[in-house]
Formats: structure tokens, sequence, C-alpha cells
């Protein structure tokens, strides 16, 4: 008796764990427009046939949308748009470009992360 409620209890938190980790909205595909020279995401969202169109640029500025996405997903996101910002604009713009978008894409304490890494890399130079 002991031993199934055990495994019940396991069974249980299992699932509840699996709800938690449950994404509502998934990229489908990738497109460039040629007429506004950006790239767009293609996205479904959970439960629904529609395929949703929007632009790495609005995708990255509006968090709550982003988080829907899984993790994985986001990473990409933040990889289309560095290409974007590599390949299309000039020179000049590019570093400004490049800060904007990873300000955007890592939280606070990813960023003292980071610089602390740049650092201890700097140190070992």
């Amino acid at each position: 008796m002991f031993k199934k409620i055990k495994l019940f209890s396991l069974w249980l938190s299992y699932k509840l764990a699996e709800l938690r980790n449950v994404y509502s909205h998934k990229a489908v595909a990738q497109r460039h427009c040629k007429k506004t020279n950006a790239t767009l995401i293609m996205y479904t969202i959970l439960g629904k046939r529609d395929i949703y169109k929007i632009s790495i640029a609005k995708l990255l500025e509006d968090k709550e949308l982003l988080e829907r996405f899984h993790p994985c997903q986001a990473a990409k996101f933040g990889a289309i748009a560095l290409g974007d910002v590599l390949f299309s604009i000039p020179q000049e713009q590019r570093q400004q470009q490049y800060e904007k978008i990873k300000y955007k894409m890592l939280t606070p304490d990813d960023k003292t992360l980071q610089e602390n890494n740049l650092s201890n890399l700097n140190d070992l130079k």
C-alpha cells in the first residue's frame, strides 16, 4: 500500500512539473521580407491553427511575448537578430545595435555574470 502511494506521489509530481514547462507559443518559420528588409518570425499558439507573423525587432521589444516561447527558441531569435545586425546595417552602427540586443536578451544577473567572466578573461591575458 505504501509503495502505491509513493508511486502515485511521484507520478503526480512529474505531471505538475510537466505543466510548468509548457510554453504556449512555438516558432514555425522565418522569412525575410524584401519590401521592409526585415526578418519575420511566424509562430503558432498552442491549441490554435492560425499562424501569426511578427518582425524580429518587434518580438525582441515585447518581453511578455518573448517569455511565451521556449528558452531555446528565444536564444535562436537573438542569433537571428544578431545576423540582421551584422549584415544589414553600416559598420559604425553595428556595435550600438549589438549592445541594444544584448541588453534586451540578457537579464541583469546574466549581465553581471558576463562582466565578471570578461574581467577574468582580461586578467588571464
